[in-house]
């Protein structure tokens, strides 16, 4: 907002305050001398330069030093609008300050104003100035604006669209003015930035550093073509400061206000010529010292219609009545920064060359755009040229190298065809929120979710189009599109046959809609809806709006063609028709083919004649009749086609409100109609709808797999558009039993870590040997990688996009958890691999940064494991010539002492360490709004993932921890709430390691300490994360303070599968208990996770962990597993662990791996219960809990009663008695050592019934023991 002071202009108080005092009052405020002073204009025009295209705008390719002066000295207009982007029409409004259809030049090269209006240049003649033209101010030679430049206005040089490049004339004008001239009204017009742009041998910039906006194809001769746009915008910026400097030799500075400005956007697709920003919205920049603040800028939304009255207005007149445009002088000046609610703009056409009429409307961040004739193809003179005659110097002037090098590159390139798809044809209506998407790729007009606001923007064009006049003329005869020779695109959807059947649903045609509306009003229909046409009358009419259905057929036969139908009888005023109206439409197949009926002749299977549904009143029927001649000649018509054809189904509108759901094309004998089946499989044109086969043999269940597809070519840190965020690649993979999975893949720049390229990647693990089928899509548009939505954004093209590949079976010899497969909730107290056992954690929490290593790219090296770097053996994965070794190394050294889970942060910006990201650049460590988080460091993350496969390979699950306790930390990504930062990190993690068969997603490290998360946002990331994750991997959170109470939000929730549970010096046993009972009791028992807990070693700070393995083996670890939970310890050293293998820690993880193998081995203790009441009058072991207070620990009783017992005894001296009232039979006894993992002494029999006294320990007594009994007889083992 502006909120600059009131400036006063003493010579609008001479002519508009007829009051003395006032105006004296008013002079004497704003401290003026003089009342006659009438401000100088100098308005620089440029032809065709576009908005973003300089440094005033942000880009950084173009370098306009005077126009960024400009900037710095006066103000910025960011919503500056022409009303049309043509150069005449756009002219014409500027100079009669009225839009195109109320002054009468609508299409360019128009020429005659409407009857009546009138230009406003001779308002400012009567104000006393001297008006005078330089360059291109008018459009292309005098006669195009003889009618609102009068004679009173001064013309240097020739005229129009003249040839003058330099200020000669203009600087030799100016020194022979006299002192006491007029006040001068002086405009420029330059064209560089309009084609042809004369080539130049050393251009400034090189085509490697072009950018190419978003929507335009990027090929080398586009690039050599942008150099030289470049270079024409910065010769207008030389110009801009030459003139500034003949004004500072000639005119009174400070009494003139200078304005650049340009007549619509650039000379490329998507902009000169369309309603599009890069097409309407113009450069505004305005100075004048001492009025206007410096530096400043303005949202308020003006348009071009508005330059001339504001002009009159700061000359001190008044503009004449019934005009379009109003003065923006208090926007100027900081009184506001409002101006226009809405604006509207206009494009008929240009003559036969281009005839494409088009309104839009902005409106706050809503634009809506309506193409009037959606049938018509889109033309300008630079297609039109560049394939008329490409080598004619004239045309070549608008065409280029670069379309021809378009036209050239879509015969191979799939990318290409589709922009050139888009290029030429739109749909009927168009809706973008520009915030989000300025480059307007995201079309809404189709979401149901902004509906009202589409009828509400319709209806406001409808209205201004009735206001000023708009006839809807055309500029020439159109091309209809369906008669334009389009190139095929890699999104042509050619629908595949298999076993006999192809099924379409009517809504996914990629033909224009014309009169048919997608419905989704009567149920049930299949698919995303339904069409009915509105076209012509009921019951008659020629074939209208034809809709384009491509198929191919791969075994041969005779076939019938059966389309789902209904009609509706009532139309939407209440009229009926006759019952039998509504009910038919036209169709024909085109393609190698012969009639299966000999009685029926293939030129009436080839031609549109009628398909008659016979369709019964707002109810869905099946039918496949076509009548041939009168209705005593219907048919159920059979097509013989060829294995290995493609064929066309064109359906086209007959009877007014007769709706069509879905087309099954099915060979005769088989299933005639399919109301259940998915939609066929795609494939393209570009593969000659042969699909490709990755890898035979190569694969197998359970080992990942990676595709990666030749897409659009990119640079990790490009923003415009941004290959993480404003592209989404999502690949569904089909198995052999119809199981689906949506998987999310990413931009993998060239496919081994380089920053750029042009590979998409995703990495799949399938769950069943056989033949899978994958169909990637890569969509594109602002935002779109966070998108839920099935199909957000714009279709980009991927080579070779679908695809079949064939898995071997699972391989049980396999390294790590190949062999077992994915690690699942399988609602228990354990998690469980799919073809393996249930799972015990037995992990390591530190260091939390792990990932803070050395060897790993754009990383602060916190860690360097040179401990480690001796455990790397050969064969092991590596990179850099040894930057992985160490790593690698730790990896194979907990893996080799049977640590089996990792726990590691994948961001701490904002947290203790500072040093973990996954970005490129460099974030502030402490963290900052203004770090870059949407832009991600390929080759860290490949070298994240070469460590993360090996650990996965060494039976290493990961726990992944998505955030940490810190405020900053919380609140890096979108301030700590869901926003787009967050999701895309989160499907960023996931595209690039779900893949992995054991992992675990958590969210966050004590989410309830400092910035309390809370549960809300917790289920919201949840929710996000689940929805991403094709695995439904267990995700969980982790708390602080009392955890039984700040994680029972999670109880019973679908979203977690797991916990995590930090409990510092509490009472380890009860509440691994507690969280057992409490989770089954909400219908969802949860996996027990001790993540984070320290001893009592008398330390001052209860949360010191220090390393004492005998403490933590007879006070944590036995009595957590013998209580039904699992483990993770955090180490002494924490953030600054460096070595696994210290004496301590080895002893540690050799209690671990013994406490685990028994459980493994000898319990099925994914079937026990803990039941410590079962043992009474043993001995306890002493256990502190901080502050001076302890606990007496008791023997540890697991159990599956009538089976199996396993007692723990911290202390051994008394073993007491175990109540075995409630079983019969004999147990068998055993001792083991949890100190040796050795069975020792003698088996005792046991006899059930009753209490029995137990055993004492076989040596050692004051040492920790387990007591296992087994039912006698009890053949069962761990049958995992």
């Amino acid at each position: 907002m502006n909120t600059r002071s009131r400036t006063c202009f003493p010579w609008k108080l001479a002519a508009q305050c007829p009051v003395p005092s006032i105006a004296l009052a008013m002079v004497l405020l704003c401290g003026s001398t003089s009342l006659a002073a009438k401000p100088n204009f100098v308005i620089t025009i440029a032809d065709d330069h576009g908005v973003h295209h300089s440094s005033v705008y942000g880009s950084s390719e173009f370098q306009t030093p005077n126009l960024q002066q400009m900037a710095e000295e006066g103000i910025r207009f960011d919503n500056a609008y022409v009303a049309s982007p043509a150069c005449a029409p756009s002219r014409a409004a500027l100079f009669t300050g009225r839009m195109p259809y109320s002054n009468g030049v609508v299409g360019n090269h128009e020429i005659d104003l409407k009857p009546g209006v009138v230009s406003l240049l001779p308002t400012l003649l009567e104000q006393g100035y001297e008006v005078v033209f330089h360059g291109k101010v008018g459009h292309a030679g005098r006669k195009h604006f003889g009618q609102y430049v009068p004679d009173g206005v001064k013309i240097l040089g020739g005229g129009g669209l003249q040839q003058t490049m330099t200020l000669d004339q203009v600087e030799t004008f100016l020194q022979q003015r006299p002192e006491d001239a007029a006040p001068l009204a002086l405009f420029l017009g330059w064209t560089d930035t309009h084609t042809a742009w004369p080539p130049k041998e050393e251009a400034r910039i090189a085509p490697e550093d072009v950018v190419i906006p978003p929507k335009i194809f990027d090929t080398p001769e586009a690039r050599v073509e942008m150099t030289r746009y470049v270079e024409g915008a910065e010769d207008i910026d030389r110009r801009v400061g030459q003139t500034r400097q003949l004004i500072a030799q000639h005119l009174d500075v400070d009494n003139t206000l200078v304005v650049y400005t340009s007549d619509h956007g650039m000379p490329w697709p998507f902009a000169k010529w369309s309603l599009y920003e890069t097409g309407i919205r113009t450069p505004l920049i305005a100075v004048w010292p001492g009025k206007i603040q410096p530096s400043s800028s303005t949202d308020a939304m003006v348009s071009w219609i508005d330059l001339m009255p504001t002009l009159i207005d700061l000359a001190g007149g008044t503009s004449p009545p019934g005009i379009d445009g109003r003065s923006f002088a208090k926007v100027l000046f900081g009184e506001t920064d409002k101006h226009r609610d809405v604006i509207f703009a206009t494009h008929k056409g240009d003559n036969e060359k281009n005839v494409y009429p088009i309104r839009s409307v902005r409106v706050g961040k809503w634009k809506y755009i309506r193409n009037l004739h959606p049938e018509f193809a889109y033309t300008t003179h630079t297609d039109v040229w560049a394939k008329e005659s490409p080598r004619d110097p004239k045309h070549w002037a608008h065409a280029g190298h670069h379309w021809q090098s378009y036209i050239e590159a879509a015969k191979t390139d799939p990318e290409a065809a589709a922009f050139l798809h888009d290029y030429h044809s739109s749909p009927a209506e168009e809706l973008y929120q520009i915030e989000q998407d300025p480059y307007e790729q995201n079309n809404l007009a189709g979401s149901p979710d902004h509906a009202a606001k589409l009828a509400e923007l319709r209806a406001m064009v409808t209205k201004r189009m009735e206001e000023v006049g708009d006839d809807e003329s055309l500029s020439g005869p159109p091309q209809l599109l369906k008669d334009f020779a389009l190139p095929p695109t890699a999104g042509d959807k050619i629908f595949d046959e298999v076993d006999g059947t192809v099924i379409i649903e009517m809504e996914s045609t990629q033909s224009p809609l014309g009169n048919w509306k997608k419905r989704t009003t009567l149920d049930p229909f299949t698919g995303s809806g339904y069409l009915e046409f509105m076209g012509n009358n009921p019951g008659v009419g020629a074939p209208d709006s034809p809709l384009n259905y491509d198929f191919q057929i791969n075994t041969p036969g005779d076939y019938w063609i059966s389309i789902r139908s209904h009609k509706r009888l009532t139309a939407d005023d209440g009229v009926t028709a006759r019952s039998d109206m509504c009910n038919d439409c036209y169709v024909r197949v085109e393609g190698d083919y012969v009639s299966a009926d000999p009685t029926l002749p293939l030129e009436w299977l080839q031609k549109d004649t009628k398909f008659w549904g016979n369709a019964a009143d707002l109810n869905w029927k099946n039918w496949s009749s076509k009548v041939v001649g009168d209705h005593d000649m219907i048919k159920t018509v059979r097509y013989r086609f060829q294995a290995g054809k493609q064929y066309r189904l064109v359906v086209s509108g007959r009877a007014q409100r007769f709706s069509l759901d879905r087309i099954v094309i099915t060979r005769i004998g088989d299933q005639r109609f399919n109301e259940s089946g998915n939609e066929s499989r795609l494939v393209t044109t570009w593969q000659q709808a042969e699909v490709q086969e990755v890898g035979q043999d190569k694969f197998a269940v359970w080992q990942p797999l990676s595709i990666s597809f030749d897409g659009p070519r990119a640079s990790e840190t490009d923003d415009s558009p941004n290959p993480f965020l404003d592209y989404r690649l999502q690949v569904q993979f089909v198995g052999p039993s119809g199981q689906t999975y949506e998987v999310p893949g990413y931009f993998d720049g060239d496919g081994n870590g380089g920053k750029s390229g042009n590979q998409w990647t995703v990495k799949f693990t399938p769950d069943e040997q056989g033949v899978w089928n994958y169909q990637a899509s890569l969509r594109s548009g602002p935002d779109v990688a966070v998108s839920l939505m099935d199909a957000p954004g714009q279709a980009a093209n991927l080579k070779h996009a679908s695809g079949t590949l064939t898995v071997q079976p699972r391989d049980d010899s396999a390294s790590g958890f190949s062999k077992w497969g994915r690690l699942e909730y399988v609602g228990g107290h354990y998690l469980k691999f799919r073809d393996g056992p249930y799972w015990i954690r037995g992990g390591v929490d530190s260091p939390e940064n792990f990932l803070a290593y050395a060897g790993f790219d754009n990383t602060p090296a916190s860690h360097r494991y040179a401990d480690h770097a001796s455990d790397w053996q050969d064969g092991d994965p590596d990179w850099n010539g040894g930057s992985g070794k160490a790593i690698i190394g730790a990896i194979n050294s907990l893996a080799d002492q049977q640590v089996n889970s990792l726990y590691f942060l994948t961001m701490n910006i904002g947290g203790d360490g500072g040093d973990v990201w996954p970005w490129s650049g460099k974030p502030a460590r402490k963290g900052s709004p203004t770090d870059d988080n949407r832009h991600f460091d390929l080759s860290k993350l490949r070298q994240w993932e070469t460590v993360f496969a090996h650990a996965q390979r060494k039976g290493i699950h990961l726990h992944f921890v998505f955030n940490e306790a810190e405020e900053a930390n919380k609140k890096e990504l979108d301030d700590g709430e869901l926003g787009i930062e967050r999701k895309l990190y989160y499907r960023e993690m996931v595209a690039r390691f779900g893949h992995h068969n054991a992992l675990s997603w958590n969210l966050c490290e004590e989410y309830n300490l400092g910035f309390d998360l809370g549960p809300e946002r917790v289920r919201s990331f949840a929710d996000y994360v689940g929805a991403v994750d094709p695995y439904d991997h267990p995700i969980t959170v982790h708390s602080a303070h009392d955890p039984l109470k700040e994680l029972e939000f999670t109880f019973g929730d679908p979203r977690f599968s797991m916990t995590s549970i930090q409990l510092n010096q509490r009472r380890i046993d009860t509440l691994v208990e507690d969280f057992r009972t409490a989770t089954a009791a909400a219908g969802r028992p949860l996996p027990i996770s001790m993540d984070e807990f320290t001893l009592d070693v008398g330390q001052d700070a209860s949360w010191r962990p220090f390393d004492r393995p005998e403490l933590h083996r007879r006070q944590k670890l036995w009595p957590t597993l013998l209580s039904g939970g699992q483990i993770e310890f955090i180490l002494e050293d924490l953030l600054k662990t460096e070595s696994f293998k210290t004496a301590n820690r080895q002893a540690l993880w050799n209690s671990v791996a013994i406490a685990r193998t028994f459980m493994e081995e000898h319990l099925p203790f994914w079937e026990m219960s803990p039941a410590d009441e079962l043992v009474e009058g043993e001995s306890t072991l002493k256990v502190g809990l901080g502050a001076g207070k302890s606990f007496p620990l008791n023997a540890q009783v697991f159990c599956k009663p009538g089976h199996v017992y396993a007692i723990y005894y911290p202390t051994a001296s008394k073993t007491g008695q175990l109540d075995l009232s409630s079983d019969d039979g004999k147990f068998q006894a055993r001792w083991y050592n949890p100190r040796t993992g050795q069975f020792e002494g003698t088996t005792a029999i046991l006899h059930a019934g009753n209490w029995i006294p137990l055993p004492t320990a076989p040596s050692a007594p004051n040492q920790d023991w387990v007591l296992l009994l087994t039912i006698e007889n009890d053949k069962r083992r761990n049958e995992r």
